[in-house]
């Protein structure tokens, strides 16, 4: 290796050290993404798993990179007419559960009905509480989805609202480490700003 090479290696070296310092100047350093930016200015790709969006087909030439379908939400299955009063009040995350018994009022007497007595509501109240099973599955992962859904829609928004004030950015490659001051360093390895 010649003495012009070296000088030009370290030249090289001195420039890049020197445009580092810069950047490092004028730049706020963000340590922990979730706190610097705001979590709920975040969309991590793992949350993508199990729910309707599509990421961008890189063979592909348009500019979505992310696209979401909105589904409706599933209807949630009817009481049964013979199971309503038997019903204990429920909301849509718990379990419905049936009364062992009831009360019922006439003009002249008040008097107890047990469910034992009654076999038709409970046949009725299984074939319901599967149907209800299922429908909570699927409500779940709605819930999820819509979720997603409403995050991305309020950044769209956000974005749409104030071009000046935001830019979206892609990140890729999660890297956690300590530096030497003792702060964690939460950042990614690559980050491209969105063109539009």
């Amino acid at each position: 290796m010649s003495k012009y090479d070296i000088g030009r290696k370290e030249k090289q070296s001195k420039l890049i050290e020197y445009l580092l310092k810069i950047t490092q100047a004028t730049r706020k350093a963000i340590l922990y993404i979730p706190t610097d930016y705001g979590e709920e200015n975040i969309l991590w790709f793992s949350d993508l798993v199990d729910t309707n969006c599509t990421l961008k087909d890189w063979s592909n030439t348009d500019d979505e990179l992310l696209k979401v379908r909105r589904k409706q939400e599933p209807v949630k299955p009817s009481i049964p007419e013979i199971c309503v009063q038997w019903i204990v009040e429920e909301d849509d995350d718990s379990k419905p559960q049936l009364r062992d018994n009831i009360f019922e009022e006439s003009k002249f007497e008040k008097f107890e009905r047990k469910l034992l007595n009654y076999p038709q509501v409970k046949l009725n109240f299984d074939k319901y509480l599967k149907q209800w099973g299922e429908w909570k599955s699927q409500h779940d992962k709605w819930k999820k989805e819509e979720k997603y859904y409403q995050k991305l829609f309020a950044i769209r928004q956000a974005l749409n609202k104030n071009k000046e004030q935001y830019e979206l950015i892609l990140g890729l490659g999660l890297l956690q480490y300590k530096n030497k001051d003792g702060n964690t360093i939460t950042r990614h390895l690559l980050v491209s700003k969105n063109r539009n």
